[in-house]
């Protein structure tokens, strides 16, 4: 018999976030903001506080699609994503300014407007991750 499997699991938390964040499962056992230039585990489904109590669900890679925090607009459909400081994504061919950014995480599904820095769009994840 078949199992479903969304890939959406929960994890304890001590930094507050947004939803859409792109997060990593730290040393200590929480989700923090993916740092640049790493590998996440998935993206954050809701906002969560820094209460060590919630357990806020997060989307793992290849899981399909989900809102992602972009910055670096405007962006087309199609455009594929990187995962960059902050937690944030974006589609630079991963360098923000001159600094090397972040690990392929998935392609734009909707295009952005000018200035929609820190807002929240769809994206297609990839079902595996690299460089």
């Amino acid at each position: 018999m078949a199992t479903a499997n969304n890939l959406t699991r929960t994890f304890p938390v001590t930094v507050a976030m947004s939803k859409g964040t792109v997060v990593q499962l730290h040393t200590d056992g929480n989700i923090r903001p993916n740092p640049i230039n790493q590998f996440g585990i998935g993206v954050l489904l809701e906002d969560c506080t820094a209460n060590a109590f919630e357990n806020p669900a997060v989307r793992l890679w290849g899981a399909g699609t989900v809102p992602v925090i972009v910055t670096g607009t405007p962006l087309t459909a199609g455009n594929t994503l990187y995962a960059v400081t902050g937690g944030q994504v974006a589609g630079t061919n991963g360098f923000i300014g001159s600094t090397n950014a972040g690990r392929i995480v998935g392609v734009l599904i909707e295009t952005t407007g000018a200035s929609q820095n820190g807002n929240l769009f769809e994206a297609q994840m990839f079902t595996s991750i690299g460089a």
